[in-house]
């Protein structure tokens, strides 16, 4: 068994008939987060429950994957595999996913849960899913949203280190009637004083 898939331990319980052993369970996580990882999503539908293919088509399951996908510009992801803890029919896999995003980067999700249950059907684990799966607050009714703001400008400098442009500076209009101004030098010149602009560049508005 591969180093990875041996460092999940099981709970204590009795099994059900057909799934004697409780890595099984464990082996069918592996394959649903392999295919997850491989983009095949109809292997990934064809590990829920029954009642789960029922309740979620494929192209409804595959849809949700894809737009996850789109909204973060996933790339790829990896899993690491912690625990697998339960009784009876039911099982938790705990695991920790990291996902590679053309524009966030890389970050890891480190505490996933993905919920098995004995499927007297296939008479074998299956993957009891629900779009938290996805992302837990997905379970909820969330949807994944990238929104993306533009940073402000930076600061421009001259050849000698003083700002031109604060990126955190305010604009000032200064708007002048020319028919309410009674003496146009006086007025330029302060201009020039209080904006670092020549008197001929206000004589040329």
């Amino acid at each position: 068994m591969p180093p990875e898939r041996a460092a999940c331990r099981s709970g204590r319980g009795d099994y059900p008939k057909g799934a004697a052993e409780p890595k099984s369970a464990g082996e069918v996580a592996h394959q649903f987060l392999d295919a997850w990882r491989a983009g095949d999503f109809r292997a990934m539908h064809d590990l829920l429950t029954f009642r789960n293919r029922e309740l979620t088509s494929f192209d409804e399951f595959r849809a949700l994957y894809l737009n996850a996908q789109r909204a973060m510009t996933l790339e790829a992801i990896e899993y690491r595999p912690l625990s697998l803890t339960g009784q009876d029919r039911i099982l938790s896999f705990q695991y920790a996913m990291t996902f590679h995003s053309r524009i966030l980067g890389e970050f890891t999700d480190p505490d996933r849960l993905l919920h098995l249950a004995f499927d007297p059907q296939a008479d074998d684990w299956r993957i009891a899913w629900s779009p938290a799966d996805i992302f837990a607050e997905m379970g909820q009714g969330a949807r994944l949203i990238f929104e993306e703001q533009i940073p402000s400008r930076a600061n421009i400098y001259d050849r000698h280190g003083k700002i031109l442009a604060d990126q955190n500076g305010r604009v000032v209009r200064v708007l002048v009637d020319n028919r309410r101004v009674p003496n146009r030098e006086a007025c330029f010149r302060a201009l020039s004083q209080a904006l670092g602009r020549s008197v001929e560049y206000f004589v040329d508005l």
